[in-house]
């Protein structure tokens, strides 16, 4: 009876550790690491958490080649400020293979074969061309689906520098702990860490070609011809490109974020690099530049100055007058997350940032005031922040 009772207080006792270990990995995946009383949280604890957590967020996608990890105290020992820099190179090789390409693929109908195919324009265009739904449109179909192509192809396969910023405020409201904030845009908002699946990736690419294929048959339809329409969208394709040269040539990625290299302050809300990215035949707005440094992507873009938009204008500096102008004139219109390209933006209340690049994960941003350049953010994070998307339509200048 007694090695009973011992066995069944030793399989107790194990359930309770058990019990007890899972509780803590639900408090540690929810951002609180709660402590006794006389505990620290310390700066290594954090950047051990942080890197955990930004592993586990890539790892379905990408192979971590190297990192960096570099922390360093804010206005108080309750603040620290951490900037991670990931070496990755996507685990898959094969554009085709991609889940967000497979989407688009499915959305207007190409079969298996022709995903594992060489693909040129031609190959695309003679497979649409046998369906009915798409005969009309076959040519401007497979324009967009091989620019896409290769706009992927760009990131795959290809070693990428990934830098990710990070704020972390110990204690709070009376509790031992941490809160996490990440960098986005030009503001710190609490993290949680999203990670796409598949089956999101899928999404994202049907959803992005079913609204590309609605403007594709508006542009056929404003068109003369099939071969003006293919015209127009290869003109279009031209400008977006001069917009996301521009974009990519005038900014930098800021990843010293102790002192702002315009002011010299450490506690300058506006991080920002000034020579040799930026275009000295433009004022500079120290701190809050992102809305001039987006009009002068959208005026390489071949957008052309009018009486309302034009350099230091309300429209042109503000981000609201900026967002405004564009969108009542129909030059941009707001779309899904799943349907941003290179070459569109992205804009909050108060920031807005140039998307100049897109991968399976991703959408790359140059921005100003944190000044930025191919910066990876999550299309969903975005979203989650309250960021709204806008297609660019270059189609008409």
């Amino acid at each position: 009876m007694r090695n009973r009772l011992k066995g069944k207080m030793h399989r107790g006792v194990a359930w309770i550790i058990i019990y007890i270990l899972w509780m803590s990995s639900i408090l540690w995946s929810s951002m609180t690491l709660r402590v006794d009383a006389d505990s620290v949280v310390s700066m290594e604890d954090i950047e051990h958490y942080l890197l955990s957590q930004v592993k586990l967020q890539y790892e379905s996608g990408y192979d971590i080649l190297d990192y960096h990890i570099h922390s360093w105290y804010g206005d108080s020992v309750n603040e620290i400020f951490t900037e991670i820099s990931l070496d990755v190179i996507s685990k898959e090789q094969r554009v085709e293979a991609l889940e967000v390409y497979q989407g688009m693929l499915a959305a207007v109908g190409i079969t298996e074969d022709i995903a594992t195919a060489t693909y040129v324009q031609e190959t695309m265009s003679e497979q649409l061309a046998c369906q009915s739904s798409t005969a009309d449109y076959a040519d401007g179909i497979a324009y967009f689906l091989e620019q896409t192509f290769q706009e992927l192809d760009a990131y795959i396969g290809v070693e990428l520098a990934h830098t990710l910023f990070f704020k972390t405020v110990i204690g709070g409201d009376g509790e031992q702990g941490f809160t996490v904030y990440r960098e986005v845009g030009n503001e710190y908002v609490e993290d949680t860490f999203p990670i796409s699946t598949e089956e999101e990736q899928y999404a994202n690419g049907y959803a992005l070609m079913q609204a590309q294929y609605q403007r594709i048959v508006e542009v056929y339809e404003e068109s003369a011809s099939a071969e003006d329409a293919l015209i127009s969208l290869m003109s279009s394709g031209d400008n977006r490109q001069a917009a996301i040269v521009y974009a990519l040539g005038h900014t930098s990625e800021t990843n010293d974020f102790t002192v702002c290299t315009i002011c010299g302050s450490s506690l300058c809300g506006g991080k920002s690099v000034v020579y040799p990215y930026y275009n000295t035949e433009y004022e500079r707005h120290h701190q809050n530049d992102c809305a001039n440094y987006v009009s002068q992507c959208m005026y390489a873009g071949k957008f052309p100055i009018t009486g309302t938009w034009y350099p230091e204008s309300t429209p042109w500096v503000n981000v609201g007058g900026l967002v405004g102008t564009m969108t009542q004139a129909h030059f941009w219109a707001e779309c899904g997350s799943n349907e941003v390209v290179a070459g569109d933006v992205v804009a909050s209340s108060g920031h807005v940032m140039f998307v100049c690049g897109v991968d399976a994960n991703n959408v790359y941003v140059c921005a100003h005031t944190h000044d930025r350049k191919n910066h990876a953010i999550k299309r969903e994070y975005l979203q989650s922040k309250g960021y709204k998307f806008y297609h660019v339509n270059y189609l008409n200048y």
